[in-house]
């Protein structure tokens, strides 16, 4: 994942669904400082606000928001530098920069905006974690795009899904079903 297609994808949706906070995250092992430096240089017009992860967190989902108003707090001046360009975008897109893939599928709760907050203070809002390390699109002529990397990872779902049917069929379990709804036929006797 490259900072430029970051900032492009934040820059799309908060055109289409402007909301006062949204939370997205990025995985990259490494290189996480010059990553975030990357996204605050090519933020331009944006409320973007990268953190790099340096703690625990964002495990467990009855407290993921605790998570976010923690994270919050640690990029207030950040944010508080970007008021004016926040209030014209109508958000800030705080970003995410850990080593590690997010271990909750994406997440949404209501979370209470900090009264310092430049849109919307001391309101409730809707706020999703949305993670971009898988979600981000990208034309797959793009140089940016690892094609061989997708190669590699569909071969091998397509190798571990052939290695369970056939396993499943030499003990006997039923995958005829399975069978029918991926249009193929089975090689059962």
């Amino acid at each position: 994942m490259k900072p430029d297609i970051v900032v492009e994808a934040i820059r799309e949706s908060r055109a289409q669904d402007p909301h006062p906070l949204s939370v997205l995250w990025v995985s990259v092992p490494t290189g996480r400082d010059d990553f975030a430096r990357d996204l605050k240089r090519l933020r331009g017009n944006l409320a973007l606000v990268p953190h790099v992860l340096r703690t625990g967190g964002f495990v467990d989902p009855n407290a993921v928001m605790n998570d976010v108003s923690a994270v919050l707090d640690r990029v207030k001046d950040d944010v508080r530098a970007l008021n004016g360009v926040a209030r014209e975008r109508r958000g800030i897109d705080l970003v995410i920069v850990s080593r590690t893939a997010l271990s909750l599928a994406d997440t949404s709760s209501p979370i209470e905006l900090p009264e310092w907050f430049p849109v919307e203070p001391g309101k409730t809002a809707m706020v999703r974690i949305d993670d971009l390390t898988w979600s981000a699109a990208v034309v797959l002529s793009d140089e940016a795009s690892e094609l061989d990397d997708l190669r590699r990872i569909l071969c091998e779902v397509d190798r571990t899904l052939l290695d369970r049917l056939q396993e499943s069929q030499r003990l006997g379990r039923p995958t005829q079903s399975l069978w029918d709804r991926m249009g193929l036929e089975s090689t059962a006797g």
